[in-house]
Order: structure tokens, then sequence, then C-alpha cells
């Protein structure tokens, strides 16, 4: 049987063994996180723990101003539009790159005290985001390009070397200096990059000097500028909370939050691995019109995912007795909300192809910038009012309104382009939404009760079961569609 599945795989093309790895390779990095969240949330305080997280925030914001996320969309499609030039395009790219996180650092260096004040970071930890900021872009690049060539190997090895050492080291470092664990944390953390992408670095500075185009600057700037409020809502939308309960309540409190978060978090691994496969095979039914099979058969998909997100609801109290002591425990309560807005991000992405489909990236911010403004503000009002148990809820809010904004910019396109089709059956999506959150909340509420909990899980299961070749025979179509032509 294993000589068998060796011989199958040695049959599938480059590919094809592409995409496993890095499938593979994304499930083993967001496992090596989940192994390793409770060794650090026992050697480091709830307010370390907030502390860390907040930092990781701040590098996430400030990147995508440093970086304008040049090593995202943008230098994938222009691998593939300048194919014959891609040396001198990633060399442009490089280099402005380093000029837009030069001018962020100058900025930083002119008004030092402001900032560090405002992120309530230290000199160091502001130096040592920059660092971060440079290698994590240089490795950004140098991944999109193997991917691009589809050269999977080296990206792999360098990926899981990196997803090892990082909990490793900080470990050490961590135990090693109790004193000082949160800058320990923070510097391994750095220090681990800056030694396994560090050589990306060197070969990116030095390309971007020498391959040097301003008319490909000119091409990058005019696709990503007006993604960039896009960008920097997701990332709002995602982390803010983290930053403002901090800033609200506590350190300890972010910390604790950030646990909850984390966990949740971990149902993006089956997203991502869902849209990968989902969005080659919509944009060639969308291509060959076939609006009836993306409306029909993307509603198992979403059921899939909702349960899911359901199946980490019902084992919130557990995972987190697993993952980290007691003084983590309120994290159940912060789940169940997050774990649902994953479930509308998976969502969302059954709107944004059409518009990513039909180059209508500008509606697509709008809608991005609202959820993103309405977050800030709810978490503004209720973290003040009810605690930072808010933030879970205002988060989940701001996720349906961004589904709902998306949708509105989907009908839109729809209207300009497919003859004003209905793609989906609204009223039908609308009810699995309202159903599974209602779901979410009757888990909750059983939280103490572990029969109950157990009852409504297997009822559920049950339904899952009796549609499981439906499920099965969907994925399989839309898997085989991914390796063809888009």
């Amino acid at each position: 049987m294993i000589k068998k599945g060796i011989e199958k795989y040695k049959s599938l093309s480059r590919e094809v063994k592409a995409s496993f790895w890095f499938l593979v390779c994304g499930f083993l990095q967001r496992g090596i996180s989940l192994i390793t969240t409770p060794i650090f949330s026992r050697v480091l305080s709830t307010a370390e723990y907030g502390d860390f997280s907040v930092f990781n925030t701040w590098t996430n914001v400030i990147s995508i101003f440093a970086t304008l996320n040049l090593a995202s969309g943008v230098y994938t499609r222009g691998l593939i539009k300048y194919e014959d030039d891609k040396d001198h395009f990633t060399g442009s790219l490089e280099s402005l790159l380093m000029l837009c996180t030069g001018i962020c650092f100058v900025i930083y260096m002119l008004f030092q005290e402001q900032w560090n004040s405002f992120f309530e970071l230290s000199s160091p930890f502001m130096y040592t985001m920059f660092i971060e900021i440079l290698v994590a872009a240089a490795f950004h690049f140098w991944s999109a390009q193997q991917r691009v060539e589809v050269k999977y190997v080296r990206l792999v090895i360098f990926t899981l070397l990196n997803a090892i050492l990082r909990p490793t080291v900080g470990v050490i470092a961590v135990l090693s200096f109790p004193e000082h664990r949160l800058e320990a944390r923070i510097y391994s953390m750095v220090i681990v990059d800056v030694l396994t992408f560090g050589g990306f670095f060197l070969g990116f500075f030095k390309n971007g000097l020498k391959t040097l185009t301003t008319k490909y600057w000119k091409y990058a700037l005019a696709f990503n500028l007006p993604l960039v409020p896009h960008y920097l809502s997701q990332t709002v939308l995602n982390q803010s909370d983290r930053v403002m309960i901090k800033s609200m309540v506590g350190s300890s409190e972010a910390g604790i939050y950030s646990l909850a978060y984390s966990l949740a978090s971990l149902m993006l691994i089956l997203n991502t691995a869902v849209i990968n496969t989902l969005t080659p095979w919509m944009y060639k039914r969308i291509r060959q019109k076939d609006y009836v099979a993306v409306g029909t058969k993307t509603v198992p998909i979403l059921l899939l995912v909702a349960f899911a997100n359901f199946t980490l609801t019902a084992f919130a109290p557990e995972a987190i007795r697993i993952l980290a002591p007691s003084s983590y425990y309120e994290a159940i309560w912060i789940i169940p909300p997050v774990a649902a807005s994953t479930y509308f991000i998976f969502m969302y992405s059954l709107f944004s192809n059409f518009e990513f489909y039909y180059d209508q990236t500008k509606f697509m911010m709008v809608a991005s910038v609202l959820g993103a403004c309405t977050n800030v503000v709810l978490n503004y009002i209720f973290i003040g009012i009810y605690g930072y148990y808010a933030a879970g809820y205002t988060t989940l809010f701001c996720y349906i309104l961004y589904c709902v904004g998306h949708y509105l910019v989907m009908r839109w396109v729809s209207r300009k382009y497919m003859d004003g089709e209905k793609v989906y059956n609204m009223k039908l999506i609308v009810g699995i939404s309202v159903v599974f959150v209602a779901l979410c909340g009757l888990m909750m509420g059983a939280y103490n009760h572990v029969l109950v909990r157990i009852l409504l899980y297997v009822a559920v299961c049950a339904v899952f079961v009796a549609k499981r070749n439906e499920f099965v025979r969907i994925l399989a179509e839309m898997r085989n569609a991914k390796h063809e032509e888009v």
C-alpha cells in the first residue's frame, strides 16, 4: 500500500506536488505554533504574552506602510505579466520597497520619542521591528517567485526550518533570561529570522540596486497604492482589538484575548486550503459564465467551514485547558465569536472573487475601510463598557458588516459585467449563517454542562455524516479544476 502511494505521488505533476507540499507546510507551521503555545503560555505571564502579541500587531501595521505589501499580489501578477523581464521587475520592486522602508525609518527617527509613546514600545523594540520588516519582505519576495516557478523543495525546507527554530530558540531564550522574558522572546524571534532569511536580504539588496527600472515603480504604485487602505483595514480588523485592549484594560487581558484569538485562528488553515482550491475553480466558472455551478456548489463548502468552526467552539474549554494554565481560562468566552468571525471571513471570499476577477479593487477598498473603522469605533465604545470580552463580539459584527459590504460590491459587479445575474441564493446563505451563529451561542451557553454539549455536537455531526458523499464529490471536482488552466 505504501509502495502504491509512493508510485502515485511520483506520477503527479509538479504543480500538484507543489500544491500538496504548500498545504502540508501550512498545516505544519500552524501545528508547531499550536504545540508550542502551552509552553509559552506557561513561561510568559499573561501580561508578557499580551505585550508580545501587541508587538506583532504593530509590526504588521507598520509593515503595510514600510513595504506597501509589494511582495504580495502585485509582485505575483507582475512575474507573469513581465515574464521576459522578471529580473528587472523583481529588482525594481525590491529597491522601491527598501526606499519606502527607509523613508518610514527616517520619519520614525525624526519623532522618535513621540512614536515610542504612541506605540508604547521602546527604541530597541522599534529598531528590531524595522529589521524584522526588511528580512521578512526579502523572504516574501523569494517565496512568491518560488511559488510562481513551482519550485517547492527549498521553499518548504526554509519555511519549516524557520517554523521549528523560532519557538525552540524562543523557549531557550526566555528560560535563559527570566528577568527579561519579553525582550528574549522578541529578540530571539528576529534573530532566527535574520539567520534563516538573511541570505535572501543580501541578494535582495544587491539585486535591487543593480536592476532598478522606474517604469516598474509606476506600475507597482498604480496597482498597490489603492489597495493600501484595503490591506491596512484587514490588519486593523484582524488585530487592532489587541492594541486597544492593552491600552484600555491592560496587558494581561490582551494576553488572554490573544491566546483565544490564536486558537480560533487555526481555522484559517482550513479557510486558506479551501480558498486556494475554490478560487481557480470559481474563476473558470465565471469565465464560462456558469454562475449556477458557483451558486450551488459553494454552499456545501460553506457548510463544511461552518461545521469546522462549530467544532472548535464546542471543545473550546478543553482546548484552553490543554494549551494554557488556569490564568487564561477566561479565553473560552472569546473563542465562539472569533470562530464565527472566521466563518464570515470565508464567506467574504465567495463575494470578493468576483471583484478580483473583474479588477474592481477600488470598490473593495471602500467595503474594507468601512468594516475596519466600524471595528475601531465599536471597540472603543464597548470595551469601555463591558470589558475586553466585547472585542470578540464587535469583531464578529464587523466581519458580518464586511461580508454585507462585499456582497453589495459583488452585486454592482454583477450588474455591470454579468447582466445582473444573481449568483447565490442569499436567503439560504443567510439562513445557514443564522443557524450557525445560534448553534455557537447555544454551545457557549452549555460550556458548564458537558453532557449537553456532547449531545448537541453529536446531533450536528449526524447531519454532516449523512451528507458526506456530497461534500467529497464537490471538493474533488474543485481540486481537479484547480490544476486546469484558469
